[in-house]
């Protein structure tokens, strides 16, 4: 899976890992959003660095009128897809769209067989066990439970991301948090294996018996949860 912490000026770049192994040029790709107000002058940051990439079959995915259901069409799309990648935006709403019962068991599935996940932002948080809303870091919210044990916090420097990593280590059990920079990219394999890609910095926040560790990690650099 690839972590992305925000649209970022090198999207293009940290994109293209995602983009070759969900199949190139034959790869069928969905992107997954919340939809809202203007969201369509929203897409072509995600489309054109895909295409740039390889990709040609993108099919964008929205909820229905209703600002939750997804079509049936839409479901099927998924369960055809390649590559998912879900991006950002109200992490309360990735929430209620893709974590319900019938998205989140396509998507889980559909990991669990091998496509390739990528999340940006809210499509990042929402892969953990539970999480917060930005807008209300004293909430608590239940996301796909891929990543056990785990909760991400992008936008980590340029949204106090020290201050969440804090308070989600007092609210919580979880043994490991990772805070990841607009312009950089954790993939991760097996829920395991970790790379940090991009111009800035990755930070893997680790509890153990007495304190919480703090390990910092730039572009190349390999480390395990």
């Amino acid at each position: 899976m690839y972590l992305f912490g925000d649209l970022a000026e090198n999207f293009e770049i940290l994109i293209d890992p995602f983009i070759q192994q969900t199949g190139g040029k034959n790869s069928k790709i969905v992107l997954l959003i919340a939809g809202g107000k203007g969201w369509e002058n929203l897409i072509k940051s995600y489309i054109v660095p895909m295409k740039n990439n390889g990709a040609i079959n993108i099919s964008v995915i929205v909820p229905e009128k209703d600002g939750f259901t997804i079509s049936e069409d839409n479901l099927r799309k998924i369960k055809e897809s390649t590559g998912i990648f879900v991006g950002g935006g109200n992490t309360a709403n990735y929430q209620k769209i893709y974590c319900n019962s019938d998205v989140s068991k396509i998507l889980k599935e559909k990991y669990k067989n091998g496509v390739p996940y990528a999340g940006l932002s809210a499509g990042a948080i929402i892969l953990s066990t539970n999480f917060w809303e930005y807008e209300n870091l004293n909430s608590n919210l239940e996301g796909l439970n891929i990543l056990k044990d785990i909760f991400i916090v992008p936008h980590f420097i340029e949204s106090n991301g020290f201050k969440a990593i804090i308070q989600q280590f007092q609210k919580n059990k979880n043994k490991y948090g990772i805070g990841i920079d607009n312009n950089n990219c954790v993939e991760i394999t097996n829920e395991k294996e970790c790379k940090a890609t991009g111009t800035s910095n990755c930070y893997l926040f680790k509890r153990n018996s007495k304190n919480i560790e703090l390990e910092i990690y730039k572009s190349g650099d390999n480390f395990l949860l």
